[in-house]
């Protein structure tokens, strides 16, 4: 992590600061408030605030492999709440977080990728699925694959039809966050899904390629989306790589999608 990192809403301003020993202070006017994260985050990927009200955090917990987000009250300088996760990424006003459900890194036959949105303005109880105890892991509304809840451990061991994976490394957010793009891998079928979680009710749309389509082979190729350009209104660049080797055509290839 930099050894500084300084955010800054409307009202509030905040600094995290520190090496093995994370602190996050918050000035509201001429009042401060020191959070230590140590034991809590070991690095700090992001962090944004949302209405003045909530500071989102996202980082690496001790293993390093897996993601922790952190929602702290900027007026008592408490954490609200914790969700492990995987690939984390915040929207740019702070309100939104999406990313893939956690699984136990090790000692699983099979997992597959849940994608999820974590909604900043809710309270812990309402993104969670249902009013069992709270925790860490089950939480937020599952936006694909499609027709899915949100049950503990409904990621893992999964049997009897194709795994869904995550194409690329991340969600891509436009700048006014009224959009969200990811990538998603089943077979030898990527899709482009796109998320609208500020319209009146979430919209999810997609499209699908085949490997032909994108690599110019029937080969399995391996296809990860590495960047997503805005043009708005309309629509959007995506650029995608082939990381076998086996593609017949360039390792790049860019498409538009309308929005």
């Amino acid at each position: 992590m930099k050894s500084r990192l300084e955010v800054r809403g409307r009202l509030v301003r905040i600094e995290i600061s520190g090496g093995d020993a994370i602190e996050l202070h918050v000035w509201t006017g001429r009042t401060q408030k020191k959070l230590s994260l140590a034991g809590v985050l070991q690095k700090v990927t992001d962090a944004r605030i949302f209405d003045d009200k909530i500071i989102v955090l996202t980082g690496f917990v001790s293993n390093a492999e897996t993601s922790l987000i952190v929602t702290v009250e900027v007026s008592s300088g408490r954490i609200i709440d914790k969700v492990l996760c995987y690939s984390p990424s915040v929207s740019p006003a702070g309100r939104y977080v999406a990313f893939v459900k956690f699984f136990p890194a090790h000692g699983l036959s099979s997992a597959e990728d849940h994608y999820a949105l974590y909604d900043v303005s809710l309270t812990p109880a309402q993104n969670r699925p249902t009013k069992k105890p709270l925790n860490d892991a089950t939480v937020g509304k599952i936006v694909y694959p499609p027709g899915l809840g949100n049950t503990a451990d409904d990621n893992v061991e999964v049997k009897g039809r194709p795994l869904h994976q995550m194409a690329g490394e991340q969600f891509f957010w436009s700048d006014s966050g009224e959009w969200c793009i990811f990538a998603d891998r089943v077979d030898n079928l990527t899709t482009v899904v796109v998320l609208q979680p500020l319209a009146r009710r979430l919209f999810v749309s997609t499209r699908s390629f085949s490997d032909s389509e994108l690599c110019g082979t029937e080969v399995p190729c391996v296809e990860r989306i590495i960047e997503v350009k805005f043009n708005m209104p309309s629509h959007a660049d995506i650029t995608f790589r082939d990381f076998s080797g086996r593609s017949t055509k360039s390792l790049t290839q860019t498409i538009s999608l309308p929005l």
